[in-house]
């Protein structure tokens, strides 16, 4: 399966774009999902209770092929980072995944998002060999959990080798070395607030150790039927 790579795409988005979105994420409304380690929002795209129209030409630019977008997520990482994960949906047999968006809206030093050569094709998933495996179980709120997988050998370009120890050093000395293992290292996305970083949605990938706080801005999208 032929993947496209991570493209990033410079200043994109103005800065009055970027003021908009932080100053709507840190009003107090009903998305808001307040925990200790992570804030986030999740409004849908078609919603005109927040400042789409801030962001939706930068999306259009992003894409070669029509689409339509799944999910919006507002992240604020305040002491947790996302390991390595793919944001999947429900697998290519069951959707046309199209693009992940990352729109880095606040950072407090350097920090970036490491992309793996690899790719998953099922549901969206946690990547663990120290965890055990979980399949999809479901939030309170009714949301399916992703599920956690232990057994790397249906990765795409699962090459069961050591993870590289340079990219290890420079980014990643937060992750467990095991949980690599077979992994390999494709490129290092640093933020930019203004930026967008471009990726295919079965691609794997995880934060970097970089400074926390952070603010981000996932915009998921589909090929249109």
């Amino acid at each position: 399966m032929v993947h496209q790579p991570v493209i990033i795409y410079k200043n994109i988005l103005s800065d009055d774009a970027v003021s908009c979105l932080r100053d709507w994420f840190f009003a107090q409304d009903h998305y808001v999902d307040a925990r200790t380690d992570c804030v986030s929002k999740s409004p849908r795209w078609s919603a005109d209770d927040w400042p789409r129209q801030w962001i939706e030409d930068c999306v259009r630019q992003v894409h070669q092929d029509p689409f339509e977008v799944e999910m919006v997520h507002f992240f604020h990482n305040l002491t947790s980072r996302f390991n390595v994960h793919v944001d999947s949906g429900l697998g290519v047999e069951h959707q046309k995944l199209a693009q992940g968006v990352i729109f880095p809206l606040i950072t407090q030093g350097e920090v970036g998002t490491v992309f793996f050569k690899n790719h998953w094709l099922g549901r969206c998933s946690k990547f663990s060999k120290s965890l055990e495996s979980q399949t999809v179980g479901y939030q309170a709120n009714g949301d399916p959990r992703n599920a956690v997988v232990t057994d790397y050998s249906s990765v795409e370009n699962y090459s069961g080798r050591p993870f590289n120890q340079d990219a290890y050093n420079r980014y990643l000395t937060h992750l467990n070395m095991y949980d690599l293992e077979g992994l390999e290292f494709d490129c290092y996305a640093q933020w930019y607030p203004g930026d967008a970083i471009v990726f295919p949605r079965t691609q794997l990938h995880a934060a970097s150790n970089g400074t926390l706080p952070k603010l981000g801005l996932s915009i998921f999208t589909n090929h249109e039927h």
